[in-house]
Parts: C-alpha cells; sequence; structure tokens
C-alpha cells in the first residue's frame, strides 16, 4: 500500500514538472502578497501589498509597518499613485512576481512536492547572483505562488506569502479607475497591520 502511494506521488511529481516547464505569469489576477524581512539591515521590515492585474493594467495597494497605505493604479500606460513625488513606471508588486515566475522558467530548479497543510506544493530553488538562494513553493492547482523565501549572504530572510482572492463584480469594474485612489481592499491590509503590532 505505502509502495503504491509513493509511487503514485514519484509519477504524479515527474508528470506535474514536465506541465510546469512553461510556467506564465498570469494575464488576469488579484493576489495578497504579506512579506517579512528577519535578520540584516532591514530586520524587522514588512508589508502588505494586494495587487490586481489585467492585461496591461494593474493596480496595487501597499501597507507598511508605520500603517502608510499607498495606492497605484495603471490603464494601459497611464500611472497614478497617492505616494508624494512622481509616480513609479512600474509596480513593485507586479515586477517582482514577474521576475518570480522568470526563474521559475530558468534559473529555478525543481526540488521536491512538499505536503502544507495536506495539499501538495511544487519547490524550487534558486541560486541567486549575490550567493544568496531563493526557494519557491507553486501551487499545483492553481498554478500560482505559495510561498518564496529569500536567504541573503548577510543573513537576511525574506519571507513572502501569496494568495490568490476573488474579487466582486461590482468592484472589477473600477479597479484601473485612476480618477479615484481610494483603497479597494482595506480589510486585507487592515488585518494584515493589525497581526503585526499585535
Amino acid at each position: 500500500m505505502k509502495f503504491w502511494f509513493l509511487l503514485t506521488l514519484v509519477v504524479s511529481t515527474a508528470f506535474l514538472h514536465a506541465q510546469e516547464s512553461t510556467l506564465r505569469f498570469p494575464n488576469k489576477a488579484t493576489w495578497v502578497e504579506e512579506s517579512t524581512t528577519r535578520g540584516g539591515r532591514d530586520d524587522g521590515e514588512g508589508h502588505c501589498n494586494v495587487v490586481s492585474v489585467d492585461g496591461s493594467h494593474w493596480r496595487c495597494e501597499r501597507v507598511n509597518n508605520q500603517a502608510d497605505i499607498e495606492i497605484t493604479i495603471c490603464q494601459a500606460s497611464k500611472v497614478v499613485s497617492s505616494s508624494k513625488g512622481p509616480a513609479p513606471k512600474n509596480c513593485p508588486g507586479v515586477e517582482g512576481v514577474r521576475e518570480i515566475y522568470s526563474a521559475l522558467n530558468g534559473r529555478a530548479k525543481f526540488e521536491v512536492v512538499d505536503i502544507m497543510n495536506g495539499v501538495g506544493f511544487s519547490r524550487y530553488l534558486e541560486k541567486l547572483s549575490n550567493g544568496g538562494t531563493r526557494t519557491i513553493w507553486l501551487d499545483r492547482s492553481s498554478g500560482f505562488l505559495k510561498r518564496v523565501i529569500t536567504k541573503g549572504p548577510d543573513g537576511s530572510i525574506q519571507q513572502q506569502d501569496f494568495r490568490l482572492i476573488e474579487v466582486d463584480v461590482s468592484t472589477s469594474r473600477r479597479l484601473f479607475d485612476t480618477s479615484s485612489l481610494v483603497p479597494f481592499f482595506s480589510s486585507h491590509l487592515d488585518h494584515w497591520y493589525e497581526q503585526r503590532t499585535r
């Protein structure tokens, strides 16, 4: 019985790895990213991003340890932001995830399937040019990120946890309206900040 279970797991892992050989950044999705850094010069720093993308449009709502909320919206080539100074050309929440998907299609090497709370996640390891490492866990059913842990050569460890969320129809129609810089995902941002300050 145990033999057949292990054999099935090995075969399914190999099959899934073949399927994941061309992983793509999602064209349309909304996700929460919770990030915390331990050690190094950024020890204790953290943030929560709620990012929504739809083709060339994107939206990022971000809160940090100081409860500062920043909203940036891109509609095609027009970018507006609630932050002081010029609006950024690119969204860090989007570009960071794009870069991870790029690594998954090249530099990061598949290792094994890890079981977390009874669910299987594909684990990849990437050796970074600065001497650090990045471990990536990918949700096998959705093809989206679950967790990323980056270990720097200075001993710092950054952990990013991801989860996809649903957006209701009324909100989705207004997500990329550059005339309104009000938060749509404050419940997620508030929850993260409350957890950090307990």
